[in-house]
């Protein structure tokens, strides 16, 4: 999904309160040890609604 939002990145990262090393490291799809605290914030900063949806064992989960 490609979406346009009207933040730089220096703005971007001046919100967050990061650097841009971590930035980055939070839009590397390779960096598996990212945290749901460090998405979701890059999310709000971003303007987008978060819906978390948790599913029981065996059930299917939907993150929208």
């Amino acid at each position: 999904m490609n979406l346009h939002f009207s933040l730089n990145r220096r703005d971007l990262i001046r919100r967050l309160g990061t650097s841009p090393a971590q930035y980055y490291r939070l839009l590397d799809p390779t960096n598996k040890r990212k945290s749901l605290n460090q998405l979701l914030a890059l999310l709000q900063v971003l303007g987008c609604d978060v819906e978390v949806t948790v599913k029981g064992p065996g059930e299917f989960a939907r993150v929208r």
